[in-house]
């Protein structure tokens, strides 16, 4: 009886699995970017050190995310991605993706935020009252895909 019950139990979260996933949300069927210039397709990026987000993705000058799914809530849309550069090496990520509103969306890479994180409590501590804190104080940036990107076009120029 409780093979049988663990059985059924298996089958009914195979098959409730899929529901747990969701549809690429809405806002992402538009176009944003961390510099408006990189609104103008390849040659902006080209041009700028900046990221676009859309429907297919997040892209940038030698780095993409691909969107293998989303789960979404009322305060936003998780997504799983697959990452590369111009290296070859992919990677998984998760990113927080958030409507702030006025055309913007705040978007937070988990493996940045997780970096950012050790980097910091890696560095050294703070100058004590008196002594000279040095000008490199060992913290590493890790911020590329996270930050605010904002709605390219017509719509987010009020035009």
């Amino acid at each position: 009886m409780l093979r049988r019950t663990a059985l059924v139990a298996s089958f009914l979260s195979a098959l409730s699995l899929p529901a747990l996933a969701g549809d690429m949300p809405d806002l992402l069927a538009k176009k944003y970017a961390t510099d408006p210039a990189a609104c103008n397709g390849q040659k902006g990026l080209e041009e700028v050190d900046g990221l676009v987000i859309d429907k297919t993705g997040v892209t940038g000058v030698e780095f993409s995310c691909s969107f293998l799914d989303f789960w979404s809530d009322k305060t936003g849309t998780t997504a799983l991605v697959s990452c590369s550069d111009d290296s070859g090496i992919t990677r998984p990520d998760f990113l927080s993706i958030v409507d702030v509103g006025n055309g913007e969306i705040r978007v937070q890479s988990q493996n940045e935020f997780i970096m950012g994180t050790v980097a910091l409590n890696l560095a050294p501590p703070p100058a004590e009252d008196g002594k000279e804190e040095s000008e490199d104080s060992g913290a590493l940036n890790f911020d590329y895909v996270s930050g605010i990107y904002a709605l390219c076009g017509a719509a987010a120029t009020g035009q």
